[in-house]
């Protein structure tokens, strides 16, 4: 009988051994399992980023060091005075001329200049090669009271490029 009783200890005890595996180890693993899958794809983002990181910052070196194209910013924003203003479209037909452009119209909008406000729109007009035109807003954008260019449209017939433009300009 001891003998016996001494198998079933010991049977017992391997079927502790084995529902402790089952209960506590195998779940475990199985999570563990899940969290390597989970982990791979953002270990690879991590290497990436790691990879990535150099180059970004030495991107950000040369574009603090130089702006691009070789171009200045833009002066700060200064509304015009009214001789500034009426001296506006000899200013913009000199920049078209040497830009080999032709100004066809420069035309304040009238209901701002009515309505008295710190804001003028001009409608201006203009034929050329595309890459003087380029040109042309370039230099049109370092005008000091130039707040904006609300819009542009390039119309293109018979090989002529016609292009309008819709200027804002601050004013005092």
């Amino acid at each position: 009988m001891l003998r016996n009783s001494g198998m079933v200890v010991v049977f017992v005890c391997l079927l502790g051994v084995i529902a402790f595996a089952l209960i506590g180890i195998y779940p475990n693993h199985a999570t563990m399992v899940e969290l390597d899958h989970k982990i791979t794809p953002l270990n690879q983002r991590i290497e990436t980023q790691r990879v990535i990181v150099p180059i970004y910052k030495e991107l950000l070196k040369k574009a603090k060091q130089q702006d691009l194209h070789g171009l200045d910013y833009p002066p700060e924003l200064t509304p015009a005075k009214p001789e500034d203003i009426e001296k506006f479209s000899i200013m913009l037909s000199n920049l078209a001329r040497e830009n080999q452009m032709e100004l066809k119209i420069i035309a304040p909008d009238s209901d701002a200049y009515l309505k008295n406000t710190k804001y003028l729109g001009m409608n201006v007009s203009l034929t050329g090669d595309f890459f003087h035109f380029r040109r042309f807003l370039i230099q049109i954008c370092y005008i000091p009271f130039l707040q904006d260019i609300e819009s542009i449209r390039i119309n293109i017939k018979n090989q002529k490029h016609t292009y309008e433009l819709r200027l804002i300009l601050a004013q005092e």
